[in-house]
């Protein structure tokens, strides 16, 4: 039926972008006219001490303005060769050459910067977190109950402006920010037990050991710790800044100032805001505040962010080059998808991950040789949209017709929803033929097959307009509540619209604007949608969002009753509730161990069985545009294409 609709929009915009492009193609990669020779060359010996550091930290040395590379580092800093951030099979690791400006381009709010600071405590190949290695701390270890584990901070690590990391600053950390009833900051689920339950309880061995404990299972901790998504901020923040914003160590007349400086009430307040994590690094208030990351803030503003190598990072390469490569990064806001390509297209940016999209691959590759970069497809953390249905949908409504329809052990409606769907007709119109078909749910197109299960429910019987009635003879309509979030998300609900309504289902799609879709999803008052999720890293447990009220809600009232321990909500029915068994099973175990990767099996059984989520297609593929001036970049085909920022450290500009 629609094997024929290619994608209209997308040929415009090539050629819409085509004839704009002129305008910009004298852009050329390379360095900026005022950047010093001496930042540009290859890595030499900094010091005559072990390690070797950036032409840029050396002159600072050398005016006295830092200490020695050697002084600067861990007794033993983290070391990255091959197979360390990105497994070998994907990588041709090579040490690499100091120097550079990184050029990126986007809104801050979702860029490359958010995932080269999601610098962990451990640290797992790519999107694994089997057997993580120490990162932040030097060694650990678990209890065999995991009820008890034990950290050790690396001796010497320092934060970014010198000052040595210790326990104080994990103490500090727990104590006086997440358990302060003063200080509006939520202990977060990473230091409860199991995600949900009582808080950690923190033994202080030395500076540099402590012990924490949990009162039930729980290795999923370590897969905690080793993911980007919680990151380092969770377990520990800079306590010598952030004691000066503190009542019980800092007067508050010499707080005030600061706090009348925000606009703030209190040094509550205030405390609050300088306690950042990394998904605030593109937000001025990040300026300033001692970071573990690579690159720190210089300059943020409405039009450009800008970073410079952090001296004291605690990473160097297998040669003994303190790490990062490149020594500053500067990020153009652009908040127009148009804008962004065209400065993709003209050689304007040096890596474009998170923003470049499918539908603009034939403009991608038609402008490698002019932007002098190349079209890198990958894989992707994320899956395409799902359809989710909502279980809890007018629940309270004992004569409710959707959940009668929801409560079917058969699942008959959800797996009707399924075959009415042509999932090869959705990948050629919106994927360009690129991604699976589907395995959770089925895959199957046979619209007969579905209109047997709708009469099999009741729902036989058609009004004037050739729709089917309910089960209870009235008028029934199907309903999708979607934003326009990403581009996909509405073409899709059009093409369902019409798969379903060629079976006889009267589809209504109702767009609105992202804000109003998450208060409506707060509020159990979406019966159906469309929405990406985290699958592939689900299994890791990076990723624990397809929870029935993290992106596509399924169960959200039930969700609310499990995190709320019954005070509010639905109590989930009985198939509902094997679902949070599962999900609360997984967390005694690290995500990637035998027993976990049993459990994750019994997850996606679940998921298969019970129809929540129904999938039109996996696998993404996803271009990523890359300058060809940089090395230290994985292969064409690399299962998760966000890892090409998330090691942006390893990354180098190839000096002339």
């Amino acid at each position: 039926m629609f094997k024929k609709k290619k994608t209209i929009l997308a040929i415009m915009l090539t050629l819409v972008l085509l004839c704009s492009v002129t305008v910009g193609a004298w852009w050329k990669f390379g360095e900026n006219n005022d950047e010093k020779k001496e930042e540009k060359q290859a890595i030499t010996k900094a010091s005559n001490g072990k390690y070797n550091e950036s032409p840029m930290l050396a002159k600072k040395v050398a005016k006295g303005e830092l200490p020695p590379v050697d002084e600067r580092l861990p007794e033993e800093p983290f070391v990255v060769g091959p197979g360390t951030l990105i497994d070998e099979k994907w990588l041709d690791w090579q040490p690499g050459q100091y120097g550079g400006t990184l050029k990126v381009a986007g809104v801050p709010a979702a860029n490359e910067l958010m995932l080269a600071f999601g610098i962990t405590t451990l640290r797992g190949t790519g999107q694994s977190t089997e057997n993580p290695a120490p990162a932040i701390f030097s060694d650990y270890t678990a209890s065999d109950d995991y009820k008890t584990f034990k950290f050790t901070i690396r001796k010497g690590l320092k934060w970014s402006d010198g000052v040595p990391v210790t326990t104080e600053d994990v103490r500090f950390t727990l104590e006086n920010i997440y358990l302060d009833k003063r200080v509006n900051e939520v202990l977060p689920p990473i230091l409860k037990t199991q995600g949900t339950g009582t808080p950690v309880k923190l033994e202080i061995v030395d500076d540099y050991t402590f012990i924490a404990k949990f009162d039930k299972p729980y290795g999923w901790f370590i897969s905690q710790l080793a993911s980007w998504i919680e990151d380092y901020t969770k377990i520990l923040q800079p306590s010598h800044y952030l004691k000066k914003f503190h009542a019980d160590y800092t007067p508050v007349e010499e707080i005030q100032p600061f706090v009348e400086e925000e606009g703030l009430n209190n040094w509550a307040e205030l405390l609050a805001l300088k306690t950042i994590n990394h998904w605030e690094m593109t937000s001025p208030i990040a300026i300033g505040v001692p970071v573990l990351t690579p690159w720190v803030p210089v300059k943020i503003d409405a039009n450009t962010l800008e970073y410079e190598r952090n001296p004291y990072y605690w990473k160097v390469d297998a040669e003994g080059n303190q790490l990062p490569y490149i020594d500053r990064i500067s990020n153009a806001v652009v908040n127009e998808q148009e804008t962004l390509t065209m400065r993709a297209i003209s050689g304007n940016v040096d890596l474009l991950t998170q923003h470049a999209t499918l539908t603009n691959m034939p403009l991608y590759r038609e402008n490698e040789a002019r932007g002098n970069y190349k079209t890198l497809m990958t894989g992707s953390i994320n899956n395409p949209q799902v359809i989710t249905l909502n279980q809890d949908y007018d629940y309270q409504n004992k004569d409710s017709v959707w959940q009668q329809l929801m409560r079917d052990p058969q699942k008959r409606f959800a797996k009707a929803l399924a075959l009415a769907m042509d999932s090869e007709d959705i990948n050629e119109n919106l994927y360009f033929g690129m991604y699976d078909m589907p395995t959770v749910t089925t895959a199957e197109y046979n619209p007969t097959k579905a209109k047997a299960l709708l009469d099999e429910i009741g729902m036989d019987k058609f009004d004037e307009e050739g729709y089917r009635l309910g089960p209870d003879g009235k008028r029934f309509e199907f309903v999708f509540s979607v934003s326009d979030e990403t581009p996909d998300i509405i073409p899709m609900a059009e093409l369902l619209k019409e798969y379903y309504q060629a079976v006889g289902i009267r589809t209504t799609i109702e767009q609105m604007g992202l804000k109003i879709w998450f208060q409506r999803k707060d509020n159990n008052q979406i019966m159906a949608s469309i929405h990406w999720n985290d699958g592939p890293i689900w299994s890791s447990g990076i990723s624990s969002d397809y929870m029935p009220n993290y992106k596509g809600p399924w169960a959200p009232a039930s969700q609310f009753y499990y995190d709320q321990d019954g005070r509010t909500g639905r109590k989930p029915p009985k198939y509902l509730q094997e679902f949070f068994d599962i999900h609360t099973a997984r967390k005694q175990y690290p995500a990637q161990s035998k027993e976990g990767k049993k459990l994750y099996q019994d997850l996606m059984n679940w998921f298969s069985e019970n129809y929540v989520m129904i999938y039109p297609l996996e696998n993404v593929k996803k271009p990523n545009i890359i300058s060809n001036r940089l090395g230290n970049i994985p292969k064409e085909g690399y299962p998760y294409g966000l890892d090409i920022a998330y090691s942006l450290e390893q990354i180098f500009i190839k000096q002339k």
